[in-house]
């Protein structure tokens, strides 16, 4: 009977995870969450300059209606004059809002259609002979919050006998 002989492992034997397998995992996991972390913050960014955007396309749209459906002249002070809301002459007319980072500026230009034969948009009017206004609002956030500037335009066209 022959005898074999005995082979011993010398192969350390691995218990458990060594220091350096568990820095390397740590410096991974640090740099996936602070990575995360910043996609966080600019999420935050992006939804506050959603928000403004929003707010702005609002009151542009609040202000060119209420243009619309202002009256030609005012009869406030007893005689026909023009509403200052829409006289080309004061241009550029700007409303600071109750929001402090918010401006509305709004341009008026007198423009003549002739019936006779029609040219849309028309040329530039003779003071008191337009029969349409081009009114472009403009919201403009001075917000410091939010990823850049920020401005909205809406340009509208009122008719004279309408509103």
């Amino acid at each position: 009977m022959e005898m074999t002989p005995v082979q011993f492992d010398t192969r350390p034997r691995e218990r458990g995870i060594s220091l350096v397998e568990t820095l390397a995992a740590l410096v991974i996991l640090g740099m996936v969450t602070v990575s995360v972390l910043l996609m966080f913050t600019y999420s935050m960014e992006l939804n506050v300059t959603g928000m403004d955007y929003a707010t702005l396309t609002n009151r542009v749209r609040d202000k060119s209606e209420q243009l619309l459906a202002s009256g030609w002249y005012d009869n406030a002070a007893g005689g026909i004059t023009m509403n200052p809301d829409l006289d080309a002459a004061a241009n550029p007319h700007t409303e600071v809002q109750s929001d402090s980072h918010l401006r509305l500026v709004w341009n008026i230009e007198d423009r003549v259609i002739n019936q006779a034969t029609p040219n849309f948009p028309g040329g530039p009017a003779v003071v008191g002979n337009a029969n349409i206004k081009r009114i472009i609002v403009t919201a403009v956030s001075t917000s410091a919050s939010g990823i850049g500037r920020r401005d909205v335009n809406i340009g509208v066209l009122k008719i004279k006998g309408e509103g």
